[in-house]
């Protein structure tokens, strides 16, 4: 499961450079590259070397994590956080939070000035995971405020917040984020509630 992070970043590094061979020469250095890179290989060594002995070797590490600061530009994904292949953060300047206690299926966007995070000690169905399924994309400054579901094929519009789960197909928009219409039609989504 470890080495399935170095996959991953393969992945995205493919899809952050979109069959454009000139990119491969500047990618290394983009924020949105860094950004992705330090969550897949934290998360690397966090499931290769367990969770008794992963953070001592993250607190031993904290004085070079603080010098290489400047160049994630604010982005804190957190180790334990379970995302799945393709995930692409396009404005990392803007800042990016996502919580431990988040699992994302494939392909999260995360434009920028995004927090994935839950209210503390509050839990959905006795899980306290906020669980986004897969083709999920959050607009600038949108955010998910868990424990909740997010479905599939989900466009969180920007300044967006998430309090309630979404179904499968939607584009959502407001505070708190109400599904506006079907993303693959152009009719209103009917609510169960």
């Amino acid at each position: 499961m470890a080495f399935q992070q170095l996959k991953y970043l393969m992945l995205e590094l493919r899809k952050m450079n979109n069959t454009r061979w000139w990119r491969w020469y500047s990618c290394w250095f983009s924020t949105s590259f860094i950004t992705v890179a330090n969550y897949r290989i934290s998360r690397f060594f966090y499931l290769l070397l367990g969770h008794r002995v992963f953070p001592v070797l993250h607190m031993l590490l904290s004085p070079a994590f603080f010098l290489l600061r400047p160049w994630f530009r604010g982005c804190e994904i957190h180790y334990k956080a379970d995302l799945g292949p393709g995930l692409l953060v396009l404005h990392p300047n803007l800042g990016v939070v996502v919580t431990a206690y988040t699992i994302a299926g494939r392909n999260l966007t995360l434009t920028g000035g995004n927090c994935i995070g839950r209210q503390s000690k509050k839990t959905l169905n006795n899980s306290p995971y906020v669980i986004i399924g897969d083709n999920v994309s959050l607009g600038a400054n949108a955010n998910i405020i868990g424990p909740l579901n997010v479905g599939s094929n989900v466009e969180i519009g920007a300044g967006a917040v998430v309090v309630k789960n979404l179904p499968d197909n939607v584009v959502a928009i407001g505070v708190p984020a109400l599904p506006l219409k079907n993303r693959f039609s152009n009719f209103p989504v009917q609510l169960s509630d």
